[in-house]
């Protein structure tokens, strides 16, 4: 039988055609695999966070910061892994490095604006001297006054060598000729003086010539400190000398005119030389130690693990400890030794650089204690309880100050503050006086508020931070103010609470109220989810009828849908812990937190039924995560200190950084990835996965060319 050669031929056709279809198609596929991946790699700002509390992510206002920055921003770390070290330390070296240099990656890729570099202190020597230079040409006019002062000592020095050198020869003569005059201890003194003077002196030039002309950053600032001590000494020697030699001069009757006249006349021979002197102290007078210098010795030891922030004008350091605190979880983790806050670290250093201006928020209290300042009680010092409140606001770049209204009738001068921000502490609880002490000088009196009135009518803004006060222990004294000009009403003899239904009544089992639910506002957008916990909270109730020009929007509402929640107002069952709702309660729903603003003085507020949320005791308080087998320790009301932060951001009519900030608690869900695992990802993703899609292709080909 023949065989049709044709039908075989187009059948071999079809194959090869179909063939190489599928051949073309997984190149294709492959290359579009290596292609993305590439893009991947290169357009996307950071990579994947996978880890539950964002580890591996910028905080959202840091985004907003690095969106807001328009001048260039170098960041450099300085950080050396010790060759030589043991393998523990050495692996804690690398993975510091590691976190600090993948940090700044992040950075400098959300902002065309920085830059960062990695520098060996020790073996990059050719970075670290081009950083010193351009650290120099930054702060080249800072140090004018310490090189005038440093300048015109020569000339000084000179006239006080010489009138030491002619006083102490003069005192020689003297002695020889009068005997007697030895045995007057305070002259012997003196001529010691005046010649350790003149020997210190040119000890003091040589040493200068030496400070200001070896290092690459002179120390202008020790030898201005050196120079300032040695006038004193100076003045002091001339001082003391001429008026002893003066008064002695009565009881020297038996020595001859001229040698008299010596000890007669010294206050009048020194009097130019004093005169002199106290010139040149003027020049010493408050000089500060160089920003360069400051900065310098925190980068020039070897072994210096820091980060500097530098703008065109100006430059930061960060301190091993700003960047690596040590760590609380260590009870929970051996191997936590430092928590890393290198986030919260340098996104204050570019915000504090960067900023056109600063903003101050000033607490008010009326007595002691300060709150966000250490005090003393019975011999010991007593922590403020708004420690963090204080530190967060700094960190964002706002002056922190207190105001004690009882000494004093107007705010504290800040000089470099264009707005303000007063936080309305409450009233100091009342204390039963004991046996012998002395009464409490606190409270506010009538005339305090009225300041605070007269704030709010000024159109300042004002956070006021409510305070539970049953009737027994007074009453809050802002209610009328909060009133009257805001359009909310604070009922602070009545505490919210959330009991335990048990049978058929309510027990109070622990006081305080957690929020994670926030209502909408620019204020809570960022941190709904966070746990805020308000310790001793009161109903805060929006008026029917507000005042002209009032909006008033909730922050933290209390509603129906919650449970059982209300204001309680018996405190006799508060005391007791079994409670009933009743008609003297209030019931939701109800805020714990507003924001007010007047459009017609343009006032803003922001009024708390709580101050207790913000103390370190809540703010900082710790909780305990179990993550695998370990345990780490947490922050329980992360989002107290943003609340409150958001709410400073918001008066400040800053509603571009009203975000929430970095963290330094954050609980690790995934091992951070070393360079060697990295390097096995990007192999497997550009050739072995690529290869092995095209090795599937060719085996199905084959397969089905059988």
């Amino acid at each position: 039988m023949a065989i049709n050669s044709e039908k075989g031929t187009g059948s071999t056709k079809r194959r090869l055609l179909i063939g190489g279809n599928v051949a073309l198609t997984l190149v294709i596929v492959a290359a579009l695999i290596v292609f993305a991946n590439f893009l991947i790699g290169r357009m996307t700002p950071a990579p994947l966070d996978c880890t539950r509390m964002g580890q591996f992510s910028l905080s959202s206002r840091t985004v907003k910061l690095l969106g807001e920055v328009s001048e260039p921003v170098t960041l450099t770390a300085l950080y050396r892994v010790r060759q030589e070290a043991d393998e523990p330390l050495k692996q804690e070296d690398i993975e510091q490095k590691r976190r600090v240099e993948d940090l700044l990656r992040r950075y400098a890729k959300l902002s065309p604006h920085i830059t960062y570099q990695m520098i060996d202190p020790v073996s990059d020597t050719g970075p670290k001297t081009a950083l010193i230079k351009r650290l120099i040409e930054k702060y080249s006019g800072e140090a004018t006054q310490h090189k005038e002062l440093i300048g015109g000592f020569g000339e000084m020095a000179s006239k006080t060598t010489k009138l030491f050198d002619q006083e102490q020869t003069s005192l020689k003569q003297l002695i020889t000729k009068y005997p007697k005059l030895r045995d007057d201890r305070n002259i012997l003194i003196l001529l010691m003086q005046f010649n350790g003077g003149e020997e210190n002196t040119r000890t003091l030039v040589e040493e200068l010539n030496e400070l200001t002309g070896s290092a690459d950053v002179p120390p202008y600032s020790e030898a201005a400190r050196s120079i300032e001590q040695h006038y004193k000494d100076a003045k002091s020697t001339l001082e003391v000398g001429g008026q002893y030699f003066t008064n002695l001069a009565s009881t020297l009757s038996d020595l001859s005119g001229d040698d008299l006249a010596f000890f007669a006349g010294a206050e009048a021979r020194y009097r130019e030389t004093i005169k002199q002197l106290d010139e040149k102290l003027k020049l010493c007078a408050d000089l500060p130690k160089l920003e360069l210098e400051r900065i310098y010795d925190q980068i020039k030891p070897k072994m210096a693990k820091t980060i500097l922030v530098e703008t065109k004008t100006a430059a930061k350091v960060l301190s091993f400890n700003d960047v690596w605190p040590r760590s609380q979880k260590a009870q929970f983790d051996e191997q936590s030794k430092y928590d890393f806050s290198g986030e919260a670290a340098v996104s204050s250093a570019i915000l504090g650089l960067t900023a056109k201006e600063k903003s101050a928020v000033v607490f008010v209290h009326a007595g002691d204690p300060s709150p966000i300042k250490p005090s003393f009680a019975q011999m010991r010092m007593v922590p403020p309880r708004y420690k963090a409140a204080k530190e967060k606001l700094e960190e964002v770049n706002f002056i922190v100050e207190d105001w004690d209204i009882r000494l004093k009738d107007t705010p504290p001068p800040i000089e470099k503050a264009k707005n303000r921000i007063y936080v309305i502490m409450p009233p100091p609880p009342p204390q039963q006086e004991q046996p012998g002490q002395m009464p409490r000088n606190e409270g506010y009196e009538q005339k305090h508020l009225d300041i605070i009135k007269k704030l709010i009518d000024d159109g300042q803004r004002v956070i006021f931070l409510a305070h539970f006060s049953p009737i027994m222990m007074g009453p809050y004294p802002f209610t009328d103010t909060i009133v009257e000009k805001l359009g909310v009403k604070i009922e602070p003899d009545k505490l919210v609470i959330e009991p335990v239904r048990f049978k058929n009544q309510y027990a109070l089992q622990s006081l305080g109220i957690a929020v994670r639910d926030y209502q909408h506002h620019p204020i809570t957008e960022p941190i709904q989810s966070l746990n805020t916990t308000f310790g001793y909270p009161v109903p805060i109730l929006v008026k029917d009828k507000l005042p002209e020009g009032v909006k008033v929007s909730p922050l933290v509402q209390i509603g129906p849908e919650q449970g059982d929640r209300w204001a309680e107002s018996n405190l006799t069952s508060l005391q007791k812990g079994i409670v009933d709702k009743d008609e003297y309660d209030t019931s939701p729903a109800f805020d714990l937190a507003v924001a007010v603003e007047n459009t017609k003085t343009g006032a803003k507020a922001v009024v708390f039924g709580d101050d207790q949320f913000l103390t370190d005791e809540l703010a900082n308080r710790p909780g305990v995560v179990q993550v695998g087998r370990k345990y780490a320790l947490v922050r329980a009301n992360p989002g107290s200190l943003e609340l409150f932060t958001n709410s400073a951001f918001w008066l400040n009519d800053n509603q571009n950084m009203i975000a929430v900030g970095p963290r330094g608690d954050e609980v690790s869900r995934i091992k951070p990835m070393s360079e060697n695992g990295l390097l096995i990802w990007k192999i497997f993703l550009w050739a072995i996965w690529p290869l092995a899609v095209l090795a599937v292709g060719a085996a199905v080909h084959l397969v089905r060319r059988k």
